[in-house]
């Protein structure tokens, strides 16, 4: 089986004897955002505030027999059809927050 990662960063699978297994990005798939402004909010400055709406998925390649991709969970949502797409779950962070691995290939309960 092959991974390929299609987020915008390196990501650490984190086996159960913690071994890891690196998968670099090899592009980016990520659904299409749409915002309406609504206005804006006075929190020591003014901040635009604005609805945002998801569309299409853009960056996603056809599904190929062999291959898995790393995707983002809301990539994950909006191709509930597709049994080829995962997303890190069980994320570890290092001591600083930043994403250090993460322990199982995602799925969304249907």
């Amino acid at each position: 089986m092959i991974v390929r990662n299609l987020t915008p960063h390196a990501l650490a699978y984190v086996d159960v004897n913690g071994q890891r297994h690196s998968f670099p990005s090899a592009g980016l798939a990520r659904c299409a955002e749409q915002f309406e402004p609504l206005g804006a909010v006075d929190i020591e400055g003014t901040y635009s505030v604005a609805k945002v709406s998801y569309g299409d998925v853009v960056g996603l390649p056809p599904a190929e027999d062999g291959v898995i991709y790393l995707v983002s969970q809301l990539v994950v949502k909006a191709c509930p059809e597709r049994k080829d797409v995962f997303f890190p779950a069980g994320v570890q962070h290092d001591e600083n927050g930043r994403l250090n691995g993460f322990a199982f290939f995602g799925r969304l309960e249907s």
